[in-house]
C-alpha cells in the first residue's frame, strides 16, 4: 500500500479506479501487475472491512489496532469523505476499466478470503485487546447485514466472506 499513490488526504479514492488508464489521468494502481489485481483488490477490500468494523464496533480498541495495522482508508473522492463499502471495489465498471473478468475476481476473492480469515484469527489470538477478540469480531461481522450482503459489487462477495468466517 505504501507504493500505491494516494490522494492528498492520505486515502485511496475509489473514483480513481474507474479512470481510463489510456487518458491523461495518472493510474494510481499502475504498479500492480494485471494478473495480481484481483488479489490486490481482495486484500484491499478485506483490510478496509476489518478497519471499518473495528472503528464502528470496537472504538475502545481501535487506536491500538490502527497503530498495529495501519490499514488503508478508501473514500469516494477528495472532499467526499464517505467511506466506501468494501465490496464496491468489485463493481462491474471497475472490472471493465481494469480488464478483470468475474470468474477470476470471484475465485481470487474466495481464495484470499480463506487466507485472510485464517490470518485474522491468528492476529486476534496473538494480540490482546480490551474488548475485541477473534470470537467477538467474527460474530460481529457475521451479524452485520452490510458485510454478508450480496447487493454491493457484482458478485456474492458477502456470502463468500460469510462462508470463510463460518
Amino acid at each position: 500500500m505504501t507504493r500505491v499513490k494516494v490522494g492528498g488526504d492520505s486515502h485511496l479514492h475509489i473514483v480513481e479506479l474507474f479512470l481510463d488508464r489510456d487518458k491523461k489521468h495518472e493510474d494510481k494502481l499502475a504498479l500492480i501487475p494485471s494478473d495480481r489485481l484481483a488479489y490486490f483488490l481482495s486484500a484491499l477490500a478485506l483490510t478496509i472491512l476489518v478497519d471499518q468494523v473495528m472503528y464502528t464496533y470496537f472504538k475502545s480498541d481501535y487506536e491500538k489496532f490502527r497503530s498495529m495495522t495501519l490499514y488503508p482508508k478508501i473514500t469516494w473522492n477528495i472532499g467526499w469523505c464517505a467511506n466506501v463499502k468494501p465490496w464496491q471495489l468489485f463493481e462491474h465498471r471497475i472490472a471493465l476499466v481494469r480488464g478483470l473478468r468475474n470468474p477470476e475476481k470471484i475465485e481470487r476473492f474466495k481464495e484470499f478470503s480463506e487466507f485472510f480469515v485464517s490470518d485474522l484469527q491468528d492476529f486476534f489470538k496473538n494480540n490482546k485487546f480490551e474488548v475485541v477478540s477473534w470470537d467477538t469480531i467474527r460474530l460481529t461481522m457475521l451479524n452485520d447485514n452490510d458485510i454478508i450482503t450480496t447487493k454491493y459489487g457484482d458478485g456474492n462477495y458477502g456470502e463468500i466472506f460469510k462462508n470463510a468466517l463460518s
